[in-house]
């Protein structure tokens, strides 16, 4: 995959996301998993969900 054709709308304010970032979007995600959901707010905007880890687990009622 050539990560230069990716077609991103925006940058996140944490750069070291990025990627991570773009990954979600391009592997189709519906739920980002993360200790620190203000890294990830902007994937709200695109409808993706950003849980931490206790409220990814306790929505899957482990």
């Amino acid at each position: 995959m050539n990560i230069k054709n990716l077609m991103i709308p925006f940058t996140l304010q944490n750069k070291n996301k990025q990627v991570d970032f773009e990954l979600a979007i391009n592997a189709g995600a519906e739920t980002i998993v993360t200790f620190n959901k203000k890294d990830f707010q902007e994937a709200e905007t695109l409808g993706i969900k950003i849980k931490t880890p206790k409220e990814f687990l306790e929505e899957m009622e482990v």
